[in-house]
């Protein structure tokens, strides 16, 4: 994690560039810590149990003790405190050649925005990647804009919500003589034991220094795999169903066919075959009567294909929670179960191991894994029924990652609870811890 900005303002102190990731709201505190410990974060903060969203704070120890004599505010859920509705984006000026860039949506700060650059314009990236996820975004700029918040009205807001907590409440701030202490102490037990079993305690240092970074590494090497996988969540996969059903089934005399939606990063790159119906219409009348940012590529005489990409604001598997198979069993395959009603398909597939490279050591070597280290694992999913019934499934779809959506016309199809002319299929894979 990078370091977190402190910043001193009208007397108080506030904390920029916190790293924030998204939380279920039953899990609440516990979970918030959790995520601080995986992340090692010196400090997070956490609005309430009701919140969606925690922020992880890197503060080096030399700040430590500065902090421990008065109280540091989140900047950024400052921020979500003076916007409680709609999507709003701030950037502050805090310094000649430092910038502050948050955004908060319906009161919760945007993970991957309270980043620090040297100008606004570097910022314009980001901007615009949430422009196209929020299109009723508010920007405002210090200097430019006179709605623009000030710091000094951002520690106005800063409250009991907003304070940074410790990850660990041991040692920090502990008095200077019972730290002494301790680490006498400690030095005295190393002496003495030293005198007694100096062979076997140089044994067992290089043990737990070797197992140690055995396990660091795999820890790295877990994380940077983790970070390879975007999951489309909630958030995404609410995308793509809003997408399809802005799809024109008959327009200007052309009849859709089929939908089908592929997966990138952060979009949903999509294509819509249209055969034409009427012979008096034409390919420029269903480009009138399709959106503009939709590219048209006739494949011959009366079909036309309509390209467009869907953007959505991904998280990856590191940055999401992720429940363990006894969860999964208790919530998502209940969703299922119970779901199953509205849909003709539904293939639950076997776990499979999260797979993982192995760190090597100099000798090209792999290095074993370490016990007690977390493991992941899959399950191939997949879905086919009405458009209509996948409302049911977006309650818990936090780590689920989908490989292609088709959207089907069946115009024979007699409508009823598992049959609708409007007919969807999804495919892709749920991971789990496993613990």
């Amino acid at each position: 994690m990078k370091e977190s900005l402190l910043k001193s303002v009208a007397g108080k102190t506030l904390a920029f560039g916190l790293e924030w990731l998204p939380l279920i709201e039953s899990l609440g505190i516990r979970e918030a810590r959790r995520r601080a410990d995986r992340y090692r974060a010196s400090h997070f903060v956490l609005a309430s149990d009701k919140t969606a969203a925690v922020g992880l704070a890197n503060i080096p120890r030399r700040k430590v003790s500065v902090m421990n004599r008065q109280v540091v505010f989140s900047a950024a859920q400052n921020v979500a405190t003076l916007y409680q509705s709609g999507t709003w984006v701030v950037c502050l000026k805090l310094a000649p050649d430092c910038w502050w860039l948050v955004a908060v949506h319906e009161g919760v700060v945007v993970m991957r925005t309270d980043i620090l650059a040297p100008d606004p314009e570097s910022f314009d990236a980001v901007v615009m990647e949430l422009r196209r996820a929020y299109p009723q975004m508010v920007y405002l700029q210090s200097g430019r804009d006179k709605d623009a918040p000030s710091l000094g009205l951002l520690v106005q807001h800063a409250g009991q919500i907003s304070v940074l907590q410790e990850r660990r409440r041991m040692w920090v701030g502990a008095p200077v003589w019972v730290s002494g202490t301790i680490v006498a102490l400690v030095v005295g037990i190393i002496i003495f034991a030293g005198f007694s079993e100096s062979e076997s305690a140089r044994d067992s240092q290089v043990l737990a220094t070797t197992t140690q970074g055995y396990e660091r590494r795999w820890r790295a090497a877990q994380e940077a795999a983790l970070n390879q996988v975007v999951v489309h969540g909630v958030q995404g996969t609410h995308r793509l169903l809003e997408a399809l059903y802005g799809v024109a089934v008959t327009p200007a005399g052309w009849r859709l066919e089929q939908v089908e939606c592929l997966p990138a990063r952060q979009l949903w790159h999509c294509a819509a075959q249209f055969l034409r119906r009427h012979p008096a219409t034409d390919i420029q009348a269903l480009e009138s009567a399709l959106p503009t940012s939709w590219a048209l590529e006739p494949r011959d005489l009366d079909r036309v294909s309509a390209i467009w990409s869907v953007p959505y604001l991904g998280l990856t598997l590191a940055q999401t929670h992720i429940a363990t198979a006894a969860e999964s069993r208790k919530t998502w395959l209940g969703i299922l179960q119970r779901s199953s009603i509205a849909f003709d398909r539904i293939i639950w597939g076997e776990a499979k191991p999260f797979a993982i490279a192995a760190p090597i050591d100099p000798q090209g070597n792999a290095l074993p894994r370490p016990d007690g280290l977390t493991t992941y694992q899959s399950r191939s999913l997949q879905l086919s029924g009405p458009l209509r019934s996948y409302v049911l499934l977006l309650a818990d779809l936090n780590a689920i990652r989908w490989s292609r959506a088709r959207l089907s016309i069946k115009d024979k199809v007699v409508p009823g609870t598992r049959a609708s002319q409007l007919h969807l299929l999804l495919e892709g894979e749920f991971h789990e811890r496993v613990e």
